[in-house]
């Protein structure tokens, strides 16, 4: 299963609240004890960076005045830290991140800035080259995302891949699995990663998952 660039990053905004110090503080993320273990493949390594050159999410401060800075989020698989606001910081007892958003009229929350998954080696032609049978994903629609459970399903479009080429069109289909197996699944990254939104990813391919309505 592949996710060309944007629906990549679609599947990363969905996935956004795993890292949320609040969902921890909660136990409402399945990631909540994983600190400091392997959650995905070595070949991911995903970055929230509020200081990036002209980046659409970066800013000097965040919602409560707090500096923004680059944190890695997983580094070659391993989670290495959770995204805050003051409050979730201080609770947790960890430094600050920079990631408060708020209204006018509403709490702050945990958001992301430039939210990314790091470029890999791979081109998308070499990745689909490789797939026997499977399915090229370039758009999904609704939300699919428990990140409490740590469960995904999702209706999405395409292209069918056999013998290592696109054939026809398809949409409808449903594509679903454990986002933990997901990520371990991950096995290749593409190097096609543009920055064409505050959330961000290169394509990417999941060894396996789940296919109904083909």
């Amino acid at each position: 299963m592949i996710y060309e660039a944007d629906a990549a990053g679609a599947f990363l905004g969905g996935l956004f609240g795993a890292f949320s110090g609040l969902n921890v503080l909660e136990q409402r993320t399945f990631l909540a004890d994983r600190k400091g273990q392997p959650i995905a493949s070595s070949l991911v390594t995903i970055i929230d960076d509020g200081t990036m050159r002209r980046g659409l999410g970066t800013r000097p401060f965040d919602g409560e005045g707090s500096q923004t800075r680059k944190n890695v989020v997983v580094d070659r698989g391993v989670l290495m830290r959770f995204l805050h606001t003051a409050s979730t910081y201080r609770r947790l007892g960890v430094t600050p991140s920079g990631n408060a958003v708020r209204g006018y009229d509403s709490l702050p929350q945990v958001g992301p800035t430039n939210f990314y998954i790091d470029r890999g080696s791979s081109s998308p032609g070499s990745m689909v080259k490789e797939v026997p049978k499977g399915l090229f994903v370039t758009g999904s629609a609704g939300f699919g995302f428990d990140v409490t459970a740590g469960e995904y399903s999702q209706q999405v479009e395409g292209y069918w891949i056999e013998g290592g080429k696109v054939t026809h069109p398809v949409e409808g289909v449903t594509v679903a699995g454990k986002l933990g197996d997901m990520l371990m699944g991950i096995d290749a990254v593409g190097r096609d990663l543009d920055f064409r939104s505050p959330i961000a990813s290169p394509t990417i391919r999941f060894k396996e998952l789940t296919i109904g309505g083909v």
